[in-house]
């Protein structure tokens, strides 16, 4: 049968360049024996070759015909040859010779047909080619996902990180651009890029090649010996994407089961089931008569059933709900939670439930089981001890707890039973501090009546002062702490006025807290004590002079320290506290000889700064690989005696003062490590650097 393809598709050959060898009736024949064809049996390299011929210019078959090859045809069930791609590739960006749609096309084919080309190595010679291909539009994403799918080390060159990093700045929302640019250069690790845009693109084609017995769908009978072995040991991206072919080509098949066993719902003339809805038409008119199971099924059969399909019918439940309805869950909730046979296991994943249904929800709904529990009614499985309250995720539970307005009550309800094993726990303090500043957010999103800021303000101050008490150079416990710095900015972000009625001593931390997080070795700490102390310059400091005052030392203290070579300098009636050090100390600090001084005074710079020394010196040692003259190194840390030396030197170094390589450091340590609260907080605060971000 394959001389039979081979027959048909010299007879399209044959007409690219005589629109009288076939005239249009003749070819829709032709096109549809092959429909036939060439699914059972695909085609031969020398077919592909013809074919296309037909497709590219200066080929005269109708542009329907072109497209409908493109698309069905080129099944090659042997190697494809090189001339083959490189033609195909010549072909993208001419769209006044070849259609758009049919460049994608043949760029869908590209892609899906990489791993049976002839030259196994013909994707790195093109690789240059598809790189310049990206400023056209419409082929970004089939030219993104090669690129993603190829690039090495090698290929990252500067002209290349310049060229994708001046068109994300172009194009700043698109998400191509985004993810190359982080591939690039992974200078924005604050991007969120969307997972499924560089999936497999041309699945249709896989699965026409493995009905052609070319290409086998289960990975584990394939060796590097076969074509389709060697395939996937050479490319496990593309075994990953048939994985999802396979689970894909699964949950189909599973979907022609019995659906009324596996969603748990009555089949009867009133079911509607969501295979037969084909519009929103067609689903406001049935949506009337769904049928829902019971509590028992929606909850029990959670995990074994199709999750998109319990969310929905759990977000359907909520939405028409009754207050009927709810007792009878919040029932069954307590029913289950204070079962006597419970395992633990079994205990934990009702728990994981119900805080599912509560997210579902849009954190509105409300269970009264659970203030049960919060106000000291422990089901059996806590009393036997078999599971922790603030160990497990049933901390969790205290976000679908009803708001309390008073401190008082929050206190006696909340606090009083826990701050004892908070002084002599810290883990136990750091469990319990996040379960409650997640659950006073919960009541501030669902609505900004539901907190008040005398609870927020008395339980931001317990957990400051539990802070001070138990922080230690414990790096672990320094880093879960910042969960209060980070409440206190996700409520100024979002909620402004409620910031501005915390109580200043609360949002102006204590001295010993600011000071403990700045000198840590972490750098996630400091950069996140200069962000909060950035962000909170904002508040409100109305007839509040003195947090005021105390908030500028703290600012002068931070850029003393780490930017200005004047650590620990104090100077009566100004805003240099010298990080609050008691005079004996700066009068010791004085008797040091000026040599050993200049040195103690810098060893807080972000050079010298054990949390930064190491990745400052990797910034340095970046900036001199992407200098051209640059034949030297610098031994480091950075000074400005080391760079005068340098600059003196008779072998070439960098063409750049002190003053903008410190800059250009303070940049990259944001823009490229993440590490942003103390560019933020130095640009911002010190007028040499203000406009130099």
């Amino acid at each position: 049968m394959s001389s039979a393809v081979s027959r048909k598709v010299k007879a399209i050959y044959g007409s690219r360049l005589d629109k009288e060898y076939l005239d249009v009736d003749e070819l829709r024949e032709v096109l549809l024996g092959l429909d036939e064809l060439v699914p059972s049996f695909g085609i031969s390299r020398q077919d592909l070759g013809h074919l296309i011929d037909v497709v590219l210019p200066p080929s005269l078959i109708p542009v329907f015909a072109k497209n409908h090859v493109a698309e069905h045809y080129l099944l090659c069930v042997d190697p494809i040859p090189t001339a083959v791609v490189m033609k195909v590739v010549g072909a993208i960006g001419m769209p006044s010779q070849v259609p758009k749609t049919l460049q994608l096309k043949l760029l869908k084919w590209l892609l899906g047909s990489v791993s049976f080309w002839e030259d196994p190595t013909l994707h790195q010679k093109i690789y240059g080619i598809m790189f310049n291909y990206l400023t056209f539009e419409y082929s970004r994403p089939y030219i993104s996902f090669f690129i993603f799918l190829f690039t090495r080390k090698h290929h990252i060159k500067p002209w290349r990180v310049e060229f994708i990093s001046d068109l994300q700045a172009r194009f700043p929302f698109d998400e191509y651009f985004q993810a190359l640019h982080l591939l690039f250069s992974n200078s924005s690790p604050a991007y969120r890029i969307n997972p499924r845009i560089f999936r497999f693109p041309n699945v249709p084609y896989l699965l026409s090649m493995k009905a052609l017995g070319v290409l086998k769908m289960d990975t584990s009978e394939s060796h590097p010996n076969t074509l389709q072995g060697a395939i996937v040991h050479n490319n496990p991206k593309l075994s990953e994407s048939l994985a999802y072919v396979t689970e894909f080509e699964r949950i189909l098949l599973r979907r022609r089961g019995p659906l009324n066993n596996i969603l748990h719902c009555l089949r009867d003339n009133e079911t509607t089931f969501i295979n037969e809805v084909h519009s929103h038409k067609d689903l406001l008119e049935v949506v009337g008569r769904e049928r829902f199971p019971n509590l028992n099924a929606l909850m029990i059969e959670y995990l074994r059933s199709d999750i998109l399909v319990n969310d929905f019918k759990l977000q359907y439940y909520l939405i028409h709900h009754t207050t009927d309805d709810l007792q009878s869950l919040d029932r069954w909730v307590e029913l289950q939670l204070f079962d006597e046979d419970i395992s633990p296991s079994e205990f934990k994943r009702m728990v994981t439930q119900v805080i599912h249904i509560y997210e579902l929800s849009n954190h509105t709904l409300q269970f009264l089981v659970i203030n049960k529990m919060i106000g000291g009614v422990e089901p059996p499985v806590l009393k036997a001890g078999l599971v922790g309250f603030w160990e497990t995720s049933l901390s969790s539970l205290m976000l679908l707890t009803s708001p309390v307005h008073h401190w008082d009550e929050f206190y006696a309800k909340f606090m009083r039973g826990n701050l004892g094993r908070c002084k002599s726990d810290p883990d136990y303090l750091l469990t319990f501090m996040s379960s409650v500043l997640n659950m006073l957010w919960a009541w501030l999103l669902q609505s900004s009546d539901n907190l008040s800021p005398v609870i927020a303000s008395q339980t931001l101050r317990s957990f400051h002062n539990l802070t001070i008490d138990a922080a230690s150079l414990d790096i672990h416990f320094l880093v879960r702490s910042l969960k209060c710095l980070q409440f206190v900015i996700d409520i100024g972000r979002d909620n402004k006025p409620f910031l501005s009625s915390l109580d200043p001593d609360v949002v102006v931390l204590p001295a010993p807290l600011v000071y403990t997080y700045l000198l840590s070795p972490h750098p996630l700490v400091v950069s996140e004590i200069c962000r909060y102390i950035s962000f909170t310059k904002s508040y409100n400091f109305e007839n509040k002079q003195s947090f005021k005052q105390l908030h500028n030392s703290y600012v002068m203290d931070i850029c003393n320290m780490l930017w200005r070579d004047k650590a620990y300098e104090g100077i009566p009636g100004t805003s240099n506290k010298g990080l609050f050090l008691p005079d004996r100390f700066a009068s010791q600090i004085s008797k040091i000889p000026d040599e050993r001084t200049i040195v103690f005074k810098r060893i807080g710079n972000i050079f010298h700064n054990p949390a930064f020394a190491s990745v400052t010196a990797e910034i340095i040692r970046e900036i001199e690989d992407e200098s051209e003259t640059c034949q030297i190194r610098h031994a480091g840390p950075l000074t400005l005696e080391s760079v005068s030396e340098l600059l003196m030197h008779p072998v070439p170094w960098l063409d750049i003062t002190y003053e903008d390589l410190r800059v250009e450091v303070l940049r990259r340590l944001g823009d490229k490590y993440g590490i942003d609260g103390v560019p933020e907080l130095l640009f911002t605060s010190l007028k040499s650097l203000i406009h130099r971000r």
